[in-house]
């Protein structure tokens, strides 16, 4: 199979697998390959006027460096009114317009043929105003969308399929899906099912936390607070300041001579929402930031391809695991409008906010480093709102955080104080049983000391007695004696007399 032949195949492949895209016939003129077909599509025909279907010709034609192709609209009323459109207007000569691709290096014919579909749509990523053709239709078009037009894009056909991921948020998980849909694609003249386009899932219920505002000391930077003039939520946005710190580095804030803010830039807010029931009032404060890096921008747009979203989700994922269950999530998102656009939310960022933060608690914010100037928008219409950056973020921990910590520290204190009391008590308890034990010794042992006299006061009593008995028995004894001795001589004394 040649390239012209492979490159049919493939385009008639994708129009087959759209059910908005109808192929009519394919034809050979001279040299070229002609496929007509035709698209149910919404754009422009006038300043006033859309229409939603329009019918073209794809010219492919092949030479020995390459294949080539071209996109004519064909003769019928609906001719596109748009920037990239160009007219044919030499007398004499059958008209014919064509589009106009923007890029020098066309790529594959389908990607060809997908940045013409998503350009008639209006998307602003495939807008390049400094390629434009047609003028009148570039001036009408880029001042409808820096006044905010919400007819762009004028259809979501095709509506950045590259860019599509799942950013379904869930109280308990704070985890990311990309949820895909199975195409065709035709390998080795065999079609097989691929991964290719990445649909939305919608956010599951989520429950903001209750606190009022009088909870935080918010200490707000003056100098930077958000150019919201036309209110339309009383909604409050917080941004700290490292989140400030980050979102500057990324965008070079205030900086002219890097090439780093002329082109639009972007990333997603992390941080926590809250309702004040008092007040009735729903605030926003920012903690952290995911920047979005391998990002496709110009001055005028903003292109987060597939790999941009999940590389952000990832590190988002990381930096939510990372903190305390419930603590933050994703809340928004922010880009920037560089050198001398205004803030606002153009047609295709309130693409980008109903489809992928579309919640009420949802925020975002456009920023011009250049100007050095933001606005902060919330909900699914993005609405403005106040926005103000904090000056110190050590003095933004809630009040009620603080007096729990106080209180925290007065028990600490007081346990402490107690368990001294106690060791003390305890210890003066012990000396006191030690010196009590001490004198019962001490008595004990003068009572035994008494005891002890009064037993050998005893004794020498009872030797004494037993002594004087002993003597009186003794003289009793001899008493005795003498009494026998007299007695027995009586009898002699009573012979000698008696001789």
């Amino acid at each position: 199979m040649d390239e012209v032949e492979k490159s049919i195949s493939e385009v008639k492949l994708f129009f087959d697998l759209h059910d908005r895209i109808n192929y009519l016939e394919e034809r050979k003129y001279k040299n070229k390959y002609i496929i007509d077909f035709e698209i149910d599509i919404k754009s422009y025909i006038s300043e006033n006027e859309l229409e939603d279907h329009f019918a073209f010709e794809l010219e492919i034609s092949h030479t020995k460096a390459k294949v080539s192709y071209e996109i004519f609209v064909k003769k019928g009323p609906n001719i596109p009114f748009h920037p990239h459109f160009k007219t044919n207007n030499i007398p004499l000569v059958n008209q014919r317009v064509q589009w106009v691709d923007y890029k020098g290096e066309k790529g594959t014919i389908v990607a060809y043929v997908k940045r013409m579909i998503l350009s008639l749509a209006y998307n602003r990523d495939f807008i390049k105003s400094e390629k434009g053709v047609n003028k009148k239709a570039l001036n009408w078009y880029l001042k409808g969308f820096q006044s905010g037009n919400s007819e762009f894009p004028t259809d979501n056909f095709l509506n950045n399929p590259n860019q599509v991921a799942n950013l379904v948020h869930k109280r308990d998980q704070k985890k990311f899906v990309l949820d895909s849909k199975n195409e065709q694609e035709l390998v080795s003249g065999k079609k097989i099912k691929i991964k290719k386009k990445f649909d939305i899932v919608e956010d599951e219920s989520f429950k903001l936390g209750k606190r009022t505002l009088e909870h935080y000391n918010f200490n707000i930077d003056e100098d930077i607070i958000s150019q919201n003039e036309h209110l339309k939520s009383d909604s409050h946005f917080y941004i700290t300041q490292k989140a400030r710190e980050q979102i500057w580095n990324h965008i070079s804030w205030g900086n002219h001579n890097t090439k780093n803010n002329k082109i639009e830039q972007g990333g997603i807010l992390l941080g926590q929402v809250f309702f004040d029931e008092e007040r009735e009032v729903q605030f926003g404060i920012v903690e952290e930031v995911v920047v979005g890096r391998n990002t496709n921008g110009s001055s005028v747009y903003l292109e987060m391809s597939h790999e941009t979203w999940s590389q952000m989700l990832i590190d988002a994922d990381k930096i939510i695991d990372d903190q305390e269950k419930g603590t933050i999530q994703i809340i928004g998102w922010y880009h920037t409008h560089p050198n001398g656009l205004d803030v606002f939310m153009s047609g295709t960022d309130m693409n980008t906010q109903q489809r992928f933060f579309n919640q009420d608690w949802h925020y975002a914010i456009v920023i011009n480093p250049h100007k050095q100037i933001w606005k902060a928008f919330v909900g699914k219409e993005a609405l403005e709102c106040k926005g103000f950056i904090l000056k110190d973020d050590k003095l933004n921990i809630p009040a009620s955080a603080i007096q729990i910590t106080k209180n925290n520290s007065k028990k600490k204190d007081l346990i402490i104080l107690i368990l001294t009391v106690l060791l003390m008590v305890t210890t003066l308890y012990g000396i006191f049983q030690m010196i009590q034990n001490g004198k019962v010794m001490k008595n004990r042992e003068s009572s035994n000391k008494e005891l002890n006299q009064e037993n050998t006061g005893t004794s020498v009593f009872k030797c004494a007695y037993h002594l004087e008995e002993f003597q009186n028995n003794k003289t009793d004894s001899l008493k005795l004696e003498s009494n026998i001795i007299n007695q027995e001589s009586t009898p002699i004394d009573f012979l000698e007399k008696n001789e």
